[in-house]
């Protein structure tokens, strides 16, 4: 009854979106999903899954390329695009590739957001039409090239556990010669990390990465969270919080993607616009969270404390204005009351509240109580040696901070537990 009923929601998506038809074979088991605006370096890309797949015969894979443009893209943009499919679709590959031109969208629409979704809208619907039982999306960026054994390694993990919805792959950005620019890198692959292991500090359940060249889906759990959404920019960050609501979601760091670092304004969120912020700004400093932010956080998300009995108001009321503000904002009393009122013990409690109050509210509240309260930003380099307890140069943080992602991976069960692989 429940697989009839999940069907017909992936039937009733697919009418919805009209998704495109990929000439692949049956046999395919992963598909790369690679959205790309104007970008020559997408053959590095493509050279690099064609070098890690080269001595894996183990599962079939194929690529899905989608270059992607507005209306309103310059001539040249346009131009680039158009030599792009006439070169791809001329290059010899060993893989099988599908190009998708998505072209002209409207302005309001346009970007990776919805480049994302066509390819993996396309990928879904192969393995749905297909009728497979599994089928792994892997979503990387035209720049961004993948490690040794990125495949292997990947179908590795997810075969050898069956319940896995999704995982974070672990991911490095090169370093490039340019000074200032590795400079600015360092400092935002540094607030990524940082941010991530002060969630886990703290026992918050989707203490994730949630970068867009870096993880994968399977494609039931991608329908059940009815695909990416169309945003110019942090899509990756909303789709993949809707999919740790599920639970079973893991971090993979058997292998490594590379994603390149290049100061840009293509999009309003991420990489290049923080390496252009970074750039741009008279001290060249990236501002993170402040440590004390976390600890606040820590605060109201214990879960012990709310599924006992207690006053909701007094307990609002203890805390400074600001956050008393931002926990009415929100409805807290009035969502605690509704939660415990529909759960029954205590891990149904928990796990109603952390689907509520999940990824995407806690970075509200830290963005509300920085803006808005006392708390102010920091230089990620003095949050970094707060944590560490020690003097380093910020690449010396961030080497720390990624042996740390690398030594302490995690699951999140269905429970919305973290645990240790």
């Amino acid at each position: 009854m429940e697989y009839s009923r999940q069907v017909l929601e992936f039937h009733k998506y697919f009418v919805r979106h009209k998704p495109e038809v990929l000439p692949f074979d049956k046999k395919i088991k992963g598909i790369v999903v690679i959205p790309v605006f104007a970008d020559f370096m997408i053959f590095d890309t493509l050279k690099s899954i064609e070098e890690s797949k080269k001595n894996e015969k183990n599962f079939s894979v194929g690529i899905v390329v989608v270059l992607n443009h507005s209306k309103k893209a310059s001539d040249n943009i346009k131009k680039k695009n158009n030599i792009l499919f006439s070169k791809l679709k001329s290059h010899k590959f060993l893989l099988p590739l599908h190009i998708i031109r998505l072209f002209e969208v409207e302005d309001k629409f346009a970007g990776v957001g919805i480049a994302r979704k066509v390819g993996m809208d396309a990928a879904a619907f192969h393995f749905y039409s297909c009728d497979q039982t599994d089928g792994l999306i892997f979503s990387l960026d035209a720049d961004t090239v993948v490690g040794e054994k990125y495949f292997e390694k990947i179908f590795d993990e997810f075969y050898s556990n069956k319940k896995i919805s999704g995982a974070s792959i672990y991911y490095e950005h090169p370093m490039p010669l340019n000074r200032k620019i590795k400079d600015a890198i360092v400092q935002y692959e540094l607030h990524l990390r940082y941010y991530v292991n002060m969630l886990r500090l703290v026992q918050f359940p989707f203490a994730f990465h949630t970068v867009g060249s870096a993880f994968v889906v399977d494609y039931k759990s991608y329908l059940r969270q009815n695909g990416m959404p169309k945003k110019q920019g942090g899509e990756d960050f909303y789709f993949l919080n809707k999919v740790m609501l599920e639970g079973n979601y893991c971090d993979i760091c058997s292998t490594s993607v590379y994603p390149y670092g290049r100061p840009t304004k293509k999009t309003p969120f991420g990489t290049g616009m923080a390496l252009h912020s970074i750039l741009s700004s008279e001290k060249k400093v990236f501002y993170t969270y402040h440590y004390d932010s976390f600890l606040q956080l820590k605060k109201i998300i214990d879960v012990n404390v709310f599924f006992e009995d207690f006053n909701c108001e007094e307990y609002v009321k203890a805390y400074e204005s600001v956050i008393q503000d931002f926990l009415k904002s929100i409805d807290f009393c009035k969502k605690i009351e509704l939660i415990k009122k529909n759960t029954s013990n205590f891990n149904t409690f928990k796990k109603a509240f952390y689907t509520w109050f999940d990824g995407f509210k806690a970075v509200k509240f830290l963005n509300y109580i920085h803006n808005v309260g006392k708390i102010e930003r920091i230089p990620v380099v003095e949050a970094a040696k707060i944590v560490v307890g020690k003097e380093m140069s910020s690449y010396e943080l961030l080497n720390y901070f990624r042996e740390l992602d690398k030594k302490n991976q995690l699951c999140l069960n269905s429970d919305f537990e973290l645990y240790e692989k």
